[in-house]
């Protein structure tokens, strides 16, 4: 969100749910563009280990 505090999103046209999808995905991590919005699914495992899950939140970090 541009403004988390006032629940402004970004523009659509700034497309930044479809970047940072890209961004994850070079980094091992599948994520998925909601249309029309800056929002962000992520897609992990159906088996997920704790191990697994902190490597998905520090590759988020670096994105």
């Amino acid at each position: 969100m541009r403004d988390p505090g006032a629940r402004v999103a970004f523009e659509p046209e700034l497309q930044v749910g479809v970047r940072a999808a890209a961004a994850l995905l070079e980094n091992g991590v599948i994520g998925r563009a909601m249309l029309h919005s800056d929002t962000l699914g992520l897609a992990p495992p159906l088996i997920v280990t704790r191990n697994g899950v902190d490597i998905m939140s520090m590759r988020r970090e670096v994105c």
